[in-house]
């Protein structure tokens, strides 16, 4: 069947209020109710990769040529390394089975529903498989921890159809991603060809492997300009997970994203108007005034790949030029403080390049064990500084390495450093809270707490850990020595999974040292516009503490640390001041310094008095180059003795030295703290 397609309701109406702020209203003439057929096609689908496809049976409406409507079991069998199979009720009703899961669609009311939405999308997920680095872990969840309440979508709320023929059921591709966006996974309509591809490429700057024209048109239709503002709606209503940081968040849970525009402020409803333009630069204006409303610390990015997009020349597309140009001549300056506010924010949350020069000058002073492409290793004192910026999955066999040496140098106290990370893997954290905690535990497991704020359902994830990291997950991981006196050092720049280590190492009694973190508890999804413009949000999978507790708002530490401004960025040695913090690690664990007599190697030590000696003879002669880089060698040579010997290091330190390695364009950074799925 085909459903009448219904448009939005003329909103914009404020003619007025639109003219106080010098800009022009945007009537909204519903289109008219006319009865629009539809062509079904099969249609070629590339599965992840150029070469590798498939035929997908697909409808077309006559009044949204370019959006197909992908049948539901297809999708499904694409997306998943299980099979799926489709059932027809005498009552109209379609249930969809396969991976533990029964997905109920009603296509007289346009309604779908999940019998378990987690457990769908937690395994066999096709993505996974092909990019399967995920070797380290197993998820090892007792159903019986979780209630099941189902969740249920009804998209006539949002004028969102559902086709049938005699046989299947046909949803929208764009609904289709919006649903599925857990899977960091999404088709694209391009060329007559379909796309399926890894929303991953996107996050981590990885060219697709297909083509596809993006801001070059910027006319759109009535019935365009409904389906985009009513499957914003959609995203914001049900998919969005609403942060405590964003400005609009309570407002969006309790009213609805359509009543948060009209009701919250001016800006909302001056931004309200321009999502209902007739074209997609006035789409994005509205966008652009919104987003600081919706800043939540770097999860939220709604303009992520149209400001990577932006040259500010003659070669940007269309949209981005007329962008660009509406910004400039609008009457109020609410656009252009907005882009600015957008961009300073990004750019004080996530790039924080004071604080990693401030990082790099303290790290200079350490003891440098050992360096990675994704993290470091230092020696100070009794502690190891284990320092990298992103959960990357390489960081697993690097935080592994980094403890045996650590233990095998005879350090006692284990930092980890995080004080400019800013998320990434969940599965990657839970190996390294797993080892953390492993002598509390006794095995190789880690319990994880989310809310799913669709259904409103709270779950308990266990997750067990190849500690030994040789691709099996046996009794013989519960025996490797992970016993270190852990502490972690963060700051208000350490977000998402940055923030989240440091909330469970407080529940685990393990110290947490610097300042309070910057939050985002939120899963991170990657979405698209109906233009194909991607962007990111805060998904419906919210991170809990062991309380049951959001996270977003972050953690107190127990020893703060000052984070001072000096003349140029940061007082590196008020923050990163690893004397005082040796101590403190000391002292909270009980350690012993070892005395001076029994540090070994002595012959080390009556080299570096002679190395001293000498190095006050050469302050008497002249030549002060040489005099000074001979005493920055002495002084590296002091800080390696005594962090090999592992006595107390009488000097201070503080800093950084290597990037994160997120992506920053146009100040769109991106990091996924995404929930990582296996097959059990």
């Amino acid at each position: 069947m085909r459903k009448l397609s219904k448009a939005v309701a003329a909103a914009c109406a404020a003619m007025t209020f639109a003219a106080s702020l010098n800009v022009s209203a945007f009537a909204y003439d519903s289109p008219k109710q006319n009865v629009l057929g539809y062509e079904k096609r099969s249609v070629t689908a590339h599965i992840f990769e150029k070469d590798k496809t498939q035929d997908l049976n697909c409808i077309f409406a006559d009044d949204m040529p370019a959006m197909p409507y992908i049948d539901a079991q297809e999708y499904l069998d694409v997306m998943f390394t299980v099979d799926f199979e489709t059932d027809k009720a005498d009552d109209g009703i379609y249930t969809i089975t396969g991976n533990d899961t029964t997905i109920t669609i009603d296509p007289e009311k346009d309604t779908i529903k999940f019998s378990d939405y987690k457990m769908l999308t937690d395994k066999n997920v096709t993505v996974d498989e092909i990019n399967d680095d995920f070797n380290y872990f197993n998820i090892v969840t007792d159903e019986e921890d979780n209630k099941k309440n189902g969740s249920e979508f009804d998209l006539s709320k949002y004028d969102i159809d559902i086709i049938e023929d005699d046989e299947n059921v046909y949803i929208p591709s764009y609904i289709l991603n919006d649903l599925f966006s857990s899977l960091y996974s999404s088709v694209v309509y391009s060329g007559d060809e379909l796309y399926f591809t890894k929303e991953t490429d996107f996050v981590y700057d990885i060219e697709s492997y297909y083509d596809i024209d993006l801001y070059k048109n910027d006319e759109r239709s009535e019935e365009d300009t409904a389906r985009s503002y009513n499957e914003l709606c959609f995203l914001f209503d049900r998919i969005y997970g609403a942060p405590g940081q964003s400005k609009l968040a309570k407002s969006i849970s309790e009213k609805g994203f359509d009543k948060t525009l009209d009701e919250y402020s001016d800006d909302t409803r001056l931004a309200k108007q321009y999502l209902l333009g007739n074209s997609w630069s006035d789409h994005y204006i509205g966008i652009l005034l919104i987003s600081p409303l919706l800043h939540d610390g770097g999860h939220t990015l709604p303009l992520a790949e149209l400001l990577n997009n932006m040259q500010e020349s003659e070669d940007d597309p269309v949209v981005i030029k007329n962008f660009r140009e509406k910004i400039k001549k609008m009457g109020s300056d609410r656009a252009r403080n907005a882009l600015e506010e957008v961009m300073n924010s990004m750019s004080e949350d996530i790039l924080s390049d004071d604080l990693e020069t401030a990082r790099d000058l303290s790290f200079k002073k350490l003891d440098e064990l050992k360096k990675w492409s994704d993290s470091s290793l230092y020696g100070f004192g009794q502690t190891a500084v284990f320092s990298f910026d992103g959960f990357d999955i390489p960081v697993v066999k690097q935080f592994k390495e980094a403890v045996d040496i650590a233990k095998k140098k005879g350090y006692k106290n284990f930092l980890i450093d995080l004080s400019l990370n800013g998320g990434g893997e969940l599965s990657v954290l839970g190996y390294i809270m797993s080892a953390m905690t492993k002598e509390d535990k006794k095995d190789n497991t880690f319990s994880f707490y989310s809310k799913n704020v669709i259904s409103g359902e709270t779950y308990k994830d266990t997750y067990e850990y190849d500690y030994d990291l040789n691709d099996v997950i046996d009794e013989e991981d519960k025996s490797v020595d992970f016993k270190m006196n852990y502490a972690v050092l963060c700051s208000k720049i350490s977000f998402s999974c940055g923030n989240y280590l440091p909330c469970l190492a407080k529940d685990n009694g393990i110290p947490v040292i610097g300042q309070r973190t910057g939050g985002g508890s939120c899963s991170i999804m990657v979405e698209r516009y109906m233009d194909n413009s991607r962007f990111t949000m805060s998904g419906f999978s919210t991170l809990l503490n062991n309380e049951l507790e959001d996270v977003d708002t972050g953690v107190e530490p127990d020893l703060k640390m000052p984070l001072k401004k000096a003349e140029f960025g940061y007082d590196a040695d008020s923050f990163y001041d690893f004397e005082k913090i040796n101590s403190y690690l000391d002292d909270f664990y009980g350690v012993e310094v070892e005395e001076a007599e029994e540090v070994e190697e002595p012959e080390d030590s009556e080299e570096q008095t002679d190395k001293d000696s000498s190095q006050t003879e050469k302050e008497t002669k002249d030549d002060t180059k040489d005099n000074t880089e001979q005493q920055d060698k002495d002084d590296t040579s002091a800080v390696t003795e005594v962090s090999t010997t592992n006595t107390a290091n009488p000097k201070t330190a503080a800093g950084f030295g290597v990037s994160a390695g997120m992506i920053a364009a146009a100040a769109a950074v991106i990091t996924i703290c995404s929930r990582s799925r296996r097959k059990k």
